[in-house]
């Protein structure tokens, strides 16, 4: 299948190189061609060798006039112009062995013969043919003629080596035209292949820049387009910590955790920059109601529940006269509910939040306590007493009862512990498992003993040796009291 491809490949291009060659000064070449053979038929007819050798000259004057008016008239039929002009070398050929006959048996045979070799190297250099007709061309004409000659006329043995002499030169004339032609047609292939590549290489270069025009275009809009992102998280990166201020500000001060404890650590790490883990303090007829709580979501959700979750615990503790901490977070229960329009029936909004909210008694050193999934701490030498949430949240639930309100009574050097799930939940950075329970719990055992502003760096510390190369995946906060 390949070697017809090239065979076909190959006539395309030999065709093409026969005619490129041919219509090169085609024209030119006739006009000069029939002005020297007109002068030789004038030089036979009034001059020379008498009008037999003139009527030679007629067949390759006719064909050359008959091409050259075909030629001036029209610039297509490139491939009969090459077979009439490869006629017309034959009837150059066939000219001068009809002279050769008129002077068969004077002395002007040796001249005429020298021009039948010069006829045949000009041949050479001008036939454009494939190789069996370029060697029917060289042979049969003279060969016809030698042998029409010897059978024919009365030619004296001695006219024969001279007759002869034609042979060799006609075997170089032919190698010459085969190592010219495949010479000129290897390089015609070559510049042609090299047009081709020429045109192709520019047609790739152009499509390429039309591509490069679209690819700038794209970059273009793609840097207009990041300007515009860039200057929207700008805009927007500045609402958000503008927010954080003012959630900030909502967050209670150290001052009012210095005035009931003898220490305490708050270990607040927002996941965003906004939280959606908030803590909470407040004071009442001479107690501390305090609580830390976990919003539904994190980041700016997040922060918008846990921003809406202080104001109603403000409101809350403000009308009711002295709630107890189960009382507390049943109306926070029905005012998230009722502010987010959640209901047992139809489709509903699950936000709320997790909580464990505390109320404490500096006179008699009692507290209570209440827990929406989030449970308390207390550490009393080393020995933790865990107080247990209810399973249920601040929010829509498909059985809702009253908040459990526990009492604890404390002693001095107590310490409380009240945390959102993000510590606990956080995954290793090469294992992969969570922190979990029973290690936090470990952790606040074993720094106990230290006071709470070094138990704030260790677990700092350890959170971060923790999480190693993983994304933080929750907001975080823990609250230490002293009492």
């Amino acid at each position: 299948m390949m070697g017809k491809q090239n065979t076909g490949l190959r006539e395309i291009y030999h065709n093409k190189y026969l005619a490129n060659n041919l219509m090169k000064h085609l024209s030119l070449k006739l006009i000069i061609a029939i002005i020297i053979l007109s002068f030789f038929a004038y030089y036979d007819f009034h001059i020379g060798h008498g009008i037999n050798s003139a009527l030679t000259r007629t067949l390759p004057i006719g064909i050359a006039i008959i091409l050259l008016f075909f030629n001036l008239v029209s610039k297509n039929y490139a491939s009969l112009k090459v077979k009439i002009y490869n006629f017309f070398l034959v009837s150059m050929q066939l000219m001068m062995l009809a002279n050769c006959l008129v002077h068969i048996n004077d002395k002007e045979l040796p001249t005429v013969v020298s021009g039948t070799i010069l006829i045949i190297f000009i041949i050479s250099l001008e036939i454009k043919s494939k190789l069996l007709n370029t060697i029917l061309i060289y042979t049969l004409p003279i060969t016809a003629f030698i042998v029409s000659t010897i059978l024919f006329f009365d030619v004296p043995k001695e006219q024969y080596a001279i007759l002869a002499n034609v042979y060799p030169i006609l075997l170089v004339g032919f190698i010459v035209n085969r190592i010219q032609n495949n010479l000129s047609f290897n390089i015609f292939k070559a510049n042609q292949l090299l047009s081709t590549e020429k045109e192709r290489t520019k047609d790739l270069y152009e499509e390429s820049q039309i591509q490069n025009e679209i690819l700038n275009t794209k970059n273009e809009e793609i840097e207009a387009q990041q300007k515009v992102l860039e200057h929207n998280h700008k805009n927007l990166t500045s609402s958000v910590n503008y927010a954080r201020s003012i959630q900030s500000a909502m967050l209670p001060t150290h001052e009012i955790f210095n005035t009931y404890f003898t220490e305490h650590l708050i270990f607040y790490q927002p996941k965003e920059i906004v939280s959606g883990d908030f803590y909470w303090a407040k004071e009442k007829n001479g107690l501390l109601i305090f609580a830390v709580a976990d919003c539904t979501g994190h980041g700016v959700p997040g922060a918008f529940v846990s921003m809406l979750g202080i104001s109603m615990l403000n409101e809350i503790v403000n009308k009711l006269e002295n709630p107890t901490a189960g009382e507390i977070l049943c109306a926070l229960r029905s005012s998230v509910k009722q502010l987010l329009r959640q209901s047992a029936t139809g489709t509903t909004s699950k936000d709320g939040m997790d909580i464990a909210l505390c109320i404490y008694n500096p006179k008699t050193s009692e507290l209570q306590y209440s827990g929406a999934y989030n449970p308390l701490y207390i550490l009393r030498s080393g020995v933790f007493t865990d107080l247990p949430a209810d399973r249920q949240p601040i929010g829509i639930y498909r059985q809702e009862t009253a908040f459990t309100n526990h009492i604890f009574k404390l002693q001095k050097n107590d310490i409380l512990y009240l945390f959102s799930d993000g510590y606990i939940d956080q995954f290793n950075g090469s294992t992969g498992e969570k922190f979990k329970v029973k290690r936090f719990k470990e952790l606040l055992i074993g720094i106990s003993h230290k006071t709470l502003d070094t138990q704030q760096k260790i677990i700092n510390e350890t959170f971060i040796n923790w999480k190693g190369q993983q994304k933080q995946i929750d907001d975080i906060l823990i609250l230490g009291l002293k009492i």
